[in-house]
């Protein structure tokens, strides 16, 4: 997911990992968002959270179009919104979406061709788990927490097989926990065939839930796994997420992955 975000011709992103924070907005397109008569503002919204699901901080900041310019970088230095001291295992979660309020066709303007990522939130969205800059990355605190299989988090899963496109797969994954899901990966069982996910490594605040496409990369003329296959199996982890398999039951127009 980061290499398709970052990818993208107007992307939002943390600047630096200091105790002062800055944010910075790239703009890779010759898209200049100021030739509206009205003008054009984003909004760039960032929130620290704890990972037992409480929202530590949010910050919300309009932009100006005409302040990001063709093929150059922008960046907003973040007034007390320093990393949250009182990280109950010394990592906070940080999420930065930019959305323009103003004119929301802005988010596909200076779109790449052939590229039909489109980011989860507004134009474009980012997120980190980040340990104390003070303290060169230190993740003992989250390690130890992986090692408790009781502080590990379960996730729903369901899955959609597309009966006219038999090689595409679309998931579902949602967390029922009032703490936060680091990282979230989800894999189809199937070392022979080679799969694209829209999106990889997703964490989930507090009974979010994402949708993500599977779609399986077959040569012209072969058969799809996913056709032929009454049932997927799907595995699925994370951070600090409970290792387990889901089987998708693929004849049936919409079915709740069995956790096992």
């Amino acid at each position: 997911r980061a290499a398709l975000e970052g990818g993208q011709p107007l992307h939002v992103q943390l600047a630096n990992w200091t105790r002062e924070t800055s944010i910075c907005i790239i703009n890779r397109s010759p898209e200049n968002f100021d030739d509206d008569a009205d003008g054009i503002v984003f909004s760039l919204t960032s929130q620290w959270w704890d990972l037992n699901g409480t929202l530590i901080k949010t910050k919300i900041h309009s932009i100006d179009g005409y302040k990001v310019l063709p093929y150059t970088v922008y960046t907003l230095h973040m007034e007390d919104f320093d990393f949250p001291t009182q990280a109950t295992v010394g990592v906070s979660y940080l999420r930065l979406v930019l959305d323009s309020p103003t004119d929301p066709t802005v988010c596909l303007r200076g779109k790449y061709m052939g590229n039909d990522y489109l980011s989860p939130y507004g134009c474009s969205f980012n997120d980190y788990y980040l340990s104390d800059p003070e303290k060169h990355q230190n993740f003992t605190g989250l390690g130890d927490r992986r090692l408790k299989s009781s502080d590990l988090l379960r996730l729903d899963v369901k899955c959609l097989k597309d009966n006219i496109n038999h090689s595409e797969l679309s998931v579902q994954i949602t967390n029922p926990n009032k703490a936060l899901a680091l990282q979230a990966r989800v894999r189809v069982d199937d070392m022979r065939t080679k799969y694209f996910y829209s999106s990889q490594f997703v964490s989930l605040l507090p009974f979010e839930r994402r949708n993500l496409t599977v779609k399986e990369m077959v040569r012209d003329g072969s058969k799809h796994s996913f056709r032929r296959s009454k049932q997927i199996l799907l595995l699925i982890d994370g951070i600090n997420i409970q290792s387990e398999k889901c089987v998708c039951e693929t004849n049936s127009d919409v079915a709740a992955a069995s956790v096992g």
